[in-house]
């Protein structure tokens, strides 16, 4: 067996958020064969799952860039969330100084947001429904897996060095000018891909990643295998084992035919 890890926003869905039927195809010949699928994303559960099960069903996946690991039956193989406390102190920070800024608060199926426009795209981005809530709906949670700030570019710059300063024991990273992402210090896709590969008891020699952007870096460097798409950065192709075609081309369906 074979574990086939990959990333899903510029990877394996298109630019305009569809599995090609090409990139279908070959990941469900390979599982066919005994190889087994494993989505990889900053996305909570159901909104992988809308992307991973037009592939396939009963498959493992890496929740919130590694956060949240859950194996094909469904069941958690690690849960690392950031402090609910820390939640409440960021989203109260938000709604005073930068009352433009939609926030998101994720526990591992939950997703709360004040549904502001900026939320309500997001849903329709990943096709899932998030919870109308307040902060004091935030202070009831159990944990967090994840916060998700939304805002214009500027906002979100000040944003990400403010917090930077204040909450010096969280991870908090942008994932696109607009988009920054909080969770617990530590959380990367490489270190979760690890566990999987121990957790499944499978050789190095036959483990696969496909990414296509900084956030996947430490995860290619996990596998025997790595894989970059063609709409990758120039520096990040440059220490990946294969190039393939970009998302938008069947990258994943060409390296896949080509290499295994």
């Amino acid at each position: 067996m074979k574990l086939i890890f990959s990333d899903i926003d510029g990877t394996l869905i298109n630019n305009k958020h569809q599995v090609t039927p090409a990139t279908k195809e070959a990941i469900q010949h390979r599982i066919a064969l005994g190889d087994m699928f494993i989505p990889v994303s900053a996305r909570m559960p159901q909104a992988i799952e809308t992307v991973g099960n037009e592939i396939t069903t009963n498959y493992p996946m890496i929740c919130y860039n590694g956060a949240l690991i859950i194996d094909k039956d469904g069941q958690t193989i690690a849960s690392q969330p950031m402090g609910i406390a820390e939640a409440e102190s960021i989203i109260k920070l938000v709604s005073e100084e930068y009352p433009d800024v939609a926030w998101n608060v994720y526990a591992a199926r939950e997703w709360l947001s004040p549904r502001m426009p900026a939320n309500l795209n997001e849903e329709r981005i990943v096709q899932v429904e998030s919870t109308r809530a307040t902060l004091e709906d935030v202070a009831n949670l159990p944990s967090c897996h994840k916060t998700l700030l939304i805002g214009q570019p500027q906002e979100i710059t000040e944003l990400q060095k403010k917090l930077q300063q204040e909450f010096t024991d969280l991870n908090i990273v942008k994932s696109s000018p607009i988009l920054l992402e909080i969770m617990a210090k530590g959380i990367q896709k490489g270190q979760a891909v690890k566990q999987l590969i121990d957790f499944y008891k499978v050789p190095i020699a036959d483990t696969w990643a496909f990414g296509d952007n900084y956030n996947d870096e430490e995860m290619l460097k996990a596998v025997g295998h790595s894989v970059v798409m063609g709409n990758a950065p120039a520096d990040l192709k440059q220490n990946a084992d294969e190039v393939t075609l970009d998302n938008n081309h069947d990258g994943i369906a060409a390296a896949l035919n080509k290499m295994l």
